[in-house]
């Protein structure tokens, strides 16, 4: 059977550090008047139990105060307490600690199902420790009223918890009957505020309305832009259409360079014809002189020789000259005809270089023609745009009443979710403030059962000395 075996008690109350052996049977603390008797109860008590609340009982001087006690199967519990710190430390057979904070007024789970000892329920409220006893307090149940005794003993047999289950059920109809009530009162008010928003139906529909107008407003403005992009190209192409209109004013007479084109192809094949012919003249020329120094070199020769050889020489020379003759006045008449085909042809370059102009005025007009017809394309295109834009005149006052409907309908979604989150604020604040009522009547209650066993035992119940009307009002607004 597990039993404490030790109690170590350190600056608690008159205790600098005591240690109390105890053995698995009944235990009793015997010794003089104002000794730390009480205080070694109010220990273990304060140990097990976390009763009393408060740090009152660390001793006089000290910072701190600790409760350790000792099981006989070497697990062991310590209850530590300080200006700033309130801990619980558990020890298992093997020495591992685990440490407890934030536990409030009750013990840690964990350490009442490890050390098994719990105070037992006499009625709904009052409870006992049957196995630490108190100095005078008297035998168990017979010291108590006869309520509480016939309640413990029907807890013992079991009795309390149909009347619990009464009793949560009385409490569980009053608290829906009073909720139906509120709940009541919050839908009538409710469906009040909701007849402000009636209109809100038509107001959506107007916003889809509106919705679906922005839609076709959008695609119009996307018509726009394309319409402003053609008019620039229109205009590039305007500007396109003036150049080539005054060049084509420039290339009025160009039927008139095409006969002029021909008779320069003649005159150039003729000069061609001609230059060929010098040429041939420059070398004919060449080998007269060549012969002729022939000639002269050859007119000391042998006389028969010389003769026979120079009248052969002159026969063919002379075939030759007539021949050479011929073609020299041949030569010569070309010569002038092809000296006055120069004369009209000094200028060819010039031609040649408007010819190329002329073939790139012709590559533009053709571009021209082209644009011409993109030009009546445009223009047809630009008359139903604009037909179409003499729609859109009142555009820009839907557009400030779409922004407005806009910013009204932002606002109205930020109103319905404050309304929700008003609503659940107000939810919970109505429940938190019958939990509040409920334990204000529950510590009422409690503090006038209080007050009447002060006033009926007229003992304080930490030092248990005597009190009057006038403490016990003090002791109660200490815990109000």
């Amino acid at each position: 059977m597990k039993y404490i075996k030790k109690v170590i008690l350190e600056n608690f109350q008159s205790h600098k550090y005591s240690e109390i052996e105890f053995n698995n049977n009944l235990n009793v603390i015997v010794g003089p008047s104002d000794q730390g008797k009480s205080a070694i109860i109010r220990g273990i008590k304060w140990a097990l139990f976390n009763e009393p609340s408060g740090d009152f009982f660390i001793r006089e001087g000290e910072n701190e105060c600790s409760v350790t006690i000792i099981f006989s199967d070497n697990t062991k519990i310590k209850r530590y307490r300080s200006k700033s710190k309130n801990l619980y430390y558990l020890y298992d057979e093997n020495g591992n600690e685990t440490i407890f904070e934030g536990f409030g007024t009750s013990v840690p789970q964990e350490i009442t199902e490890k050390i098994n000892i719990r105070k037992i329920y006499l009625d709904g409220k009052q409870t006992n420790s049957i196995n630490i006893s108190d100095q005078l307090e008297g035998p168990f149940l017979l010291s108590e009223k006869t309520v509480t005794r016939a309640n413990a003993i029907g807890r013992l047999v079991g009795v309390h918890i149909v009347d619990d289950a009464v009793g949560g059920t009385l409490k569980d109809i009053r608290n829906l009957s009073l909720s139906k009530k509120n709940l009541e009162e919050q839908l009538n008010t409710l469906n009040e505020s909701l007849k402000k928003y009636d209109y809100l139906e038509d107001l959506r529909i107007n916003i889809e309305k509106l919705e679906n107008k922005k839609n076709k407003i959008k695609k119009l403005e996307a018509k726009v832009e394309k319409l402003k992009s053609i008019s620039i190209k229109l205009k590039e192409l305007n500007k396109n259409i003036a150049y080539s209109n005054f060049m084509i004013t420039k290339l009025e007479n160009l039927n008139c360079f095409e006969s002029l084109i021909g008779k320069l192809e003649r005159e150039i094949k003729a000069y061609i014809l001609i230059k060929g012919k010098q040429d041939t003249l420059l070398d004919v020329n060449k080998n007269i002189c060549y012969n002729k120094n022939i000639i002269a070199k050859l007119k000391n020769l042998d006389t028969v020789n010389n003769c026979i050889k120079n009248s052969e020489l002159k026969v063919k020379k002379i075939g030759e000259l007539e021949n050479i003759k011929i073609k020299y006045m041949v030569t010569s008449e070309n010569l002038n005809y092809n000296k006055n085909i120069l004369i009209r042809l000094k200028d060819i370059d010039d031609v040649e270089a408007k010819i190329y102009l002329i073939n790139e005025y012709i590559k533009k007009v053709l571009n021209l023609k082209f644009f011409q017809l993109k030009v009546a394309e445009i223009n047809k295109r630009i008359a139903y745009g604009n037909i179409y834009f003499s729609k859109f005149e009142k555009i820009n006052v839907i557009e400030s009443n779409l922004s407005d409907i806009e910013y009204k309908t932002k606002r109205l979604s930020k109103l319905k979710d404050l309304k929700k989150q008003h609503h659940q604020l107000e939810t919970e604040l109505n429940k938190i403030i019958k939990t509040i009522k409920n334990e204000d009547e529950e510590i009422k209650i409690f503090l006038d059962e209080y007050k009447n066993l002060l006033s009926k035992f007229e003992v304080c119940p930490l030092c248990f000395n005597k009190i009057d009307e006038v403490t016990i009002d003090k002791i109660v607004n200490n815990y109000k």
